[in-house]
């Protein structure tokens, strides 16, 4: 049937023998198409600086630094703090900083440094009585005012007498420091307590500063 259409003035040229083939017309592209590019590299490309979109947030309290390199004031401070808040013994240090090395907050370095922080401080008189085990201890907890919430980190009670201890690591800030010891002495007393001692303990400086007897 081709070779006779082929025979037809319209059709003339669209037969090959050679290849068998009947070719008629042409293939038209849909609208909005263009034929493929030969293969090569794009003239123009876009990217975005990953910079733009991306930013570390490293003073986070939970950032985790690599050996070697020196947390922030601020965050060993916040990390001195969770360890002791768990302390009521001497014993007890080292659990807590087990616990921390376990939970990956510190690497094996810090926690030898810490005990041996910790071991120093208990040297002094004062502190060793502090973790004497001759007190009722509440850790961290808060003394509720009619104007705010304060949280000493370590209330001592023993009969009608009260010894309040805020742990710093840093540069010393004394009124700033010594206002929050006020604040928690002064609200202690309201309590009823006869007496209230405020300190507080530098662990980093191996200091301890006595604020004043309420």
């Amino acid at each position: 049937a081709l070779d006779r259409m082929a025979k037809e003035s319209r059709y003339a040229g669209c037969w090959d023998e050679e290849e068998v083939l009947f070719r008629f017309g042409t293939l038209s592209l849909p609208a909005g198409k263009s034929e493929a590019a030969e293969p090569g590299w794009p003239e123009k490309y876009h990217y975005y600086d990953y910079r733009e979109r991306i930013r570390l947030r490293m003073d986070s309290e939970d950032f985790i630094v690599d050996e070697g390199v020196n947390r922030s004031a601020k965050n060993r401070g916040k990390l001195i703090h969770d360890i002791l808040a768990g302390v009521e013994q001497p014993d007890d240090f080292k659990l807590s900083c087990d616990m921390a090395f376990a939970e990956g907050k510190i690497n094996e370095d810090e926690r030898k440094r810490l005990i041996a922080i910790f071991e120093e401080g208990l040297v002094n008189p004062l502190i060793k009585d502090w973790f004497s085990g001759n007190y009722e201890v509440l850790n961290e907890r808060n003394l509720l005012t009619g104007k705010e919430i304060l949280r000493p980190d370590r209330i001592m009670i023993k009969g009608r007498k009260v010894t309040v201890v805020d742990y710093k690591w840093g540069e010393k800030m004394g009124k700033k420091y010594s206002g929050q010891i006020s604040r928690y002495a002064i609200t202690l007393k309201k309590c009823g307590f006869e007496q209230v001692d405020g300190y507080i303990w530098y662990l980093n400086l191996n200091e301890v500063d006595k604020v004043g007897v309420w």
